[in-house]
């Protein structure tokens, strides 16, 4: 181990610390190296700053500042790459949803409109009734839900109905059903209106299935009345929706459901009960200003009204009509874009009309009917394509005709048959198929005959 010179240090620290020379002669050997150690690590750091510093510039040895600067920004490009990695997936994948549902979307209504067509042509030719709104609501639905179902079944059904193949989409749905009641539902409703057997029969099995579903008791109860007339079981049925109604909206759809079967059996005391009851729990649902609550007041009206007429209570259905009138032009004045709400003013128009009409106010009846044609004019003007709106026309020319006929006005008479007589013989001649056109043809053809005789007669 080296010897280390006391001397030589004190020499050194009076050198470099000039004026301290009795303070290095005072201080011990062991204070004299300490002080000396110190200066030499300040010296050395000294010298290594400048040399670090040097190295630095040159670049030898990292900025620690700089790496950490550099690296902050790596941090950032990186974060900010894999944000607009994401971005740019989430965009594609949004746009590849947007693709698929419009492509779904086009499917579904191209489904629909084939559907509608055939539906068109079935009531046309007598075969069908027309779907009403809740009926096509829940058909176009399902019609949805197959389109969007992932799986073999539902892709090929859906392939199939956008075919115009029908029965066999309906076959392939059945083959997938097993014992899913909602699967038999949904064929169900596709099939209402253009194969009521079929539907009948997916009923009947959801029902077999889920005996606790109440729309599956409604449209079951519907098309043993209106489909199968099988009074007895649309009764038997909506007994059972009776039992599991929830709420007053859909006891009030039973009550409709029964007056309807009890008056189509000639128990017009029993029909007069249920619609009473159902436009009891009705008018108390719409106190809350619902427009669809507000129609179905309008619509127990009706139904009460012409169990009135029936049971030869010509004020009392007055009555009820011209309070069914008033809802509806509420509903079409508040919605003059809806064709539904315009079309049902029309027919409660026309409903009021054949009151008026019975009770020999052949005046107030032609005005009411007057007003009901100048509405189904707007709708055929505005849809030229519809049968219905068409023959809702010939419908009102028609009516005005028997009541100018009543009223003497043979002149008159004649101008409505053969008006009603145009539109009807257009109509049967775009579906030659239909039994209905050209039983419309036939009848108008005879009105009109009889007008001419009577009016040659008069000569």
């Amino acid at each position: 181990m080296p010897t280390i010179n006391f001397d030589e240090i004190r020499l050194f620290l009076k050198d470099k610390l000039p004026g301290a020379g009795d303070i290095v002669d005072w201080l011990p050997d062991p204070a004299l190296y300490a002080i000396f150690a110190l200066l030499a690590l300040a010296l050395v750091a000294s010298l290594w700053g400048g040399v670090s510093w040097l190295l630095k510039r040159l670049g030898v040895i990292p900025d620690q500042a700089k790496v950490t600067a550099d690296k902050v920004d790596r941090t950032r490009a990186e974060i900010a790459d894999r944000d607009a990695r994401h971005a740019a997936q989430v965009a594609r994948m949004e746009r590849d949803a947007q693709a698929r549902e419009a492509r779904l979307n086009a499917q579904i209504a191209e489904i629909l409109a084939l559907l509608n067509a055939q539906n068109a042509a079935l009531v046309a030719a007598g075969k069908a009734a027309p779907l009403g709104a809740e009926e096509t609501g829940k058909r176009d639905a399902a019609v949805a839900s197959v389109v969007a179902a992932s799986g073999t079944a539902a892709g090929e059904a859906a392939s199939e109905l956008a075919g115009g193949k029908t029965d066999a989409a309906l076959e392939t749905l059945k083959r997938d059903a097993g014992d899913a009641a909602e699967k038999w539902r949904r064929i169900a409703a596709i099939a209402h209106g253009v194969n009521d057997a079929e539907a009948l029969a997916a009923y009947e099995q959801a029902h077999r299935l889920d005996p606790t579903d109440f729309w599956t008791c409604v449209e079951l109860a519907r098309l043993y009345q209106r489909w199968k007339g099988d009074l007895q079981g649309a009764r038997r049925v909506a007994q059972s929706a009776t039992r599991i109604a929830k709420t007053d909206w859909d006891r009030g759809l039973v009550f409709e459901i029964e007056g309807d079967i009890a008056r189509e059996a000639g128990d017009l005391a029993g029909a007069r009960q249920a619609a009473e009851a159902g436009l009891v729990l009705r008018e108390k649902i719409a106190t809350n200003g619902d427009a669809a609550a507000l129609r179905n007041v309008s619509v127990s009206l009706d139904k009460l009204g012409d169990v009135l007429v029936q049971a030869g209570d010509l004020a009392g259905a007055r009555s009820r009509f011209e309070s069914s009138l008033e809802a509806r032009q509420r509903l079409a004045s508040a919605n003059p874009g809806s064709a539904e709400a315009q079309r049902d003013m029309s027919v409660s128009l026309d409903k009021l009309g054949d009151v008026l009409v019975q009770a020999g106010d052949l005046a107030g009846a032609r005005s009411r009917f007057e007003s009901s044609l100048e509405v189904r004019e707007r709708l055929a003007s505005a849809n030229p394509g519809s049968a219905e709106a068409q023959r809702d026309v010939s419908i009102s020319h028609e009516k005005l005709g028997d009541v100018l006929v009543q009223a003497g006005d043979l002149a008159g008479a004649r101008s409505r048959f053969e008006s009603s007589l145009e539109v009807s013989e257009r109509l049967a001649s775009s579906n030659p198929g239909s039994a209905e056109a050209q039983r419309d043809v036939s009848f108008i053809h005879e009105k009109l005959g009889d007008v001419l005789v009577k009016a040659a007669g008069d000569l």
